[in-house]
């Protein structure tokens, strides 16, 4: 047997705003504190809040959701990409419960970033 070690090549990978722009199909003004809105959301990230935890409000905050609404990998990618740009950022569940349809089962549900990041074109 020889003492020989392993290593794994470590790859980098490069992400932007542009990246998380490209991320999210549906961005509105953040509404997540309208009182009729209080039961509709869990806060998935950061760790360590309480799934109920109250956020403080904030003002000019946006609400995206993203892709196919159930990707974890897409709303996991586009939280890190948020926080290591500087911005604030929350990763929620949205637990709508609308009437689904034979074209979009889903709806409203899925996953969702409140943040303070605005994109340009918003």
């Amino acid at each position: 047997m020889t003492n020989e070690v392993s290593v794994t090549p470590e790859m980098r990978v490069t992400l932007t705003l542009d990246d998380f722009d490209f991320l999210w199909s549906t961005a509105m003004n953040a509404f997540f504190w309208d009182e009729e809105q209080a039961e509709r959301f869990e806060i998935v990230k950061p760790n360590g809040l309480d799934s109920d935890a109250k956020i403080p409000e904030k003002s000019g905050w946006m609400m995206y959701w993203f892709g196919d609404m159930t990707s974890k990998s897409d709303a996991l990618l586009a939280w890190k990409i948020i926080v290591a740009s500087g911005h604030e950022g929350y990763l929620l569940w949205d637990c709508a419960d609308p009437e689904p349809t034979l074209i979009d089962p889903l709806y409203n549900q899925g996953w969702v970033i409140l943040t303070d990041y605005r994109g340009s074109y918003l």
